[in-house]
């Protein structure tokens, strides 16, 4: 059933973040046990068991960035204007599930909403297009702070989860129906599910055969494989699962959109 909890303590953290990159400022993102981005300075802004959040000291970027990878380790750019250091490139890509919990508010500041509204319509055309009808229920899987909520062909029933519960409130407070955890239950099947900039992340390879249990039987979800994406890390989780996979469209900007769905014969997960 659909849930959402307010998360005492975190709004005066958020609140200085959202400041900070209405001022323009870049973010610098790191392990909480990683003594290199302090070294570089900057306030800090949250932090969390799993990543911390600093400014980047204005007017500095180029040379922190320089500093950090002149040690041998790993620099990403994420968002635009957040950059991950970490020891290694995998290890930066680690941080990313646990960056959203601290960046709250800040992060429809940061990411390109009008892209992202764009990419769900694209996937619920897909889901249309295959079902030659729009899917009444859909789950939107990594929904974020609600985004999807805007596209022009929402289905009537929108159901959101996210791993990170900061967003999951902040899509409840739009008015999303929100769970809190991919758990089956037995009064809701969705017609179909809903993945927009998720299938590159490191978490898609649990999270697609959950939500794909979630389903009606053979139901599809639908979405997209941003360019950045490891090319061989989606075939091999639906190669391990018995997941089928097509690619229905390209763009240059969103990437391949993928519709996944379980074959008839795919063991449990």
């Amino acid at each position: 059933m659909p849930i959402s909890s307010g998360l005492p303590g975190t709004a005066a953290a958020h609140t200085s973040t959202a400041a900070a990159v209405r001022a323009g400022h870049v973010l610098l993102a790191s392990a909480p046990d990683d003594p290199h981005p302090e070294a570089a300075g900057g306030a800090l802004l949250a932090s969390s068991p799993a990543v911390v959040l600093r400014t980047v000291p204005a007017g500095d970027e180029a040379a922190v960035t320089a500093a950090l990878t002149g040690t041998g380790r790993a620099v990403c750019r994420y968002l635009d204007r957040i950059v991950l250091t970490a020891a290694t490139g995998p290890d930066c890509r680690a941080l990313l599930p646990a960056l959203y919990d601290v960046l709250g508010e800040a992060y429809e500041l940061l990411a390109d909403t009008g892209r992202n509204v764009a990419a769900a319509e694209w996937a619920l055309a897909a889901l249309a297009t295959r079902a030659g009808r729009p899917p009444r229920a859909v789950l939107d899987v990594g929904c974020g702070s609600g985004l999807a909520l805007r596209a022009r062909n929402r289905p009537p029933e929108l159901t959101g989860w996210d791993p990170s519960p900061v967003m999951r409130h902040l899509a409840a407070a739009a008015g999303m129906p929100v769970l809190d955890t991919l758990t089956p239950a037995p009064d809701q099947v969705w017609d179909a599910a809903l993945a927009c900039y998720v299938l590159h992340l490191p978490s898609a390879a649990e999270t697609v055969p959950q939500v794909l249990r979630l389903l009606r039987p053979g139901a599809p979800l639908a979405g997209n494989v941003h360019r950045s994406a490891d090319p061989g890390a989606l075939p091999a989780v639906c190669a391990r699962y018995g997941i089928a996979r097509q690619t229905v469209d390209r763009h240059p900007l969103h990437g391949d959109l993928v519709v996944l769905s379980l074959t008839c014969d795919s063991g449990a997960v």
